[in-house]
């Protein structure tokens, strides 16, 4: 199992005292976060159990609630653990805000939605704040570069004006026009 009681050892600088200096040093210079708990992967998986998943957040919320540039946590960022069973996906993503709540944590809690739009339902449906996006118009990795106009490819973020998350907010903290010459699709992409 995952055991967060002796993470730091005197006299050793480890990982988290490395995290806890990039947090630290992004607050000095004006940068701003959003956390990720964990990646679905391992719950997924099954090398992780949901209760661990809610002991590494509640972990996570504790070390860091009150860092004031850390401005959201993101539950899950990829895969979508169980797209086929809504109900059961609410149950989850409740589980896991009210590990981070119980805290004290005041934070903004989103869950991935661009993963699997089909989740849509259960985060409506949950207590998190609101859903998060990748977007990548013309893919990852296409393994060629597109050389024509590609502002078609961002004329409208269809699933970020959807009425399926009806007041719940959404944050696009993902994004790139990948494999293209240059970055003029950039501004296009952030006036959605």
């Amino acid at each position: 199992g995952f055991n967060f009681a002796n993470i730091n050892r005197e006299g050793v600088y480890g990982y988290w005292d490395h995290m806890d200096y990039i947090i630290r040093t992004a607050a000095r210079k004006g940068i701003y976060i959003g956390m990720v708990c964990i990646w679905g992967g391992p719950v997924k998986a099954g090398k992780m159990s949901v209760k661990e998943a809610q002991a590494y957040g509640k972990f996570l919320s504790e070390r860091y609630k009150d860092e004031p540039n850390i401005i959201y946590v993101e539950i899950i960022n990829e895969p979508t653990q169980f797209p086929n069973d809504i109900p059961g996906m609410v149950k989850y993503i409740n589980r896991m805000c009210k590990a981070i709540k119980d805290t004290g944590c005041k934070k903004l809690i989103y869950y991935n939605l661009s993963q699997n739009f089909d989740v849509a339902p259960a985060i409506q449906k949950s207590m998190v704040d609101g859903a998060t996006y990748a977007w990548y118009p013309q893919a990852l990795n296409n393994g060629h570069r597109f050389m024509d106009n590609g502002l078609h490819f961002v004329d409208r973020y269809e699933p970020l004006v959807e009425d399926g998350l009806k007041g719940k907010s959404r944050l696009v903290y993902e994004f790139d026009a990948t494999d293209t010459e240059n970055g003029y699709l950039l501004p296009a992409m952030t006036r959605e």
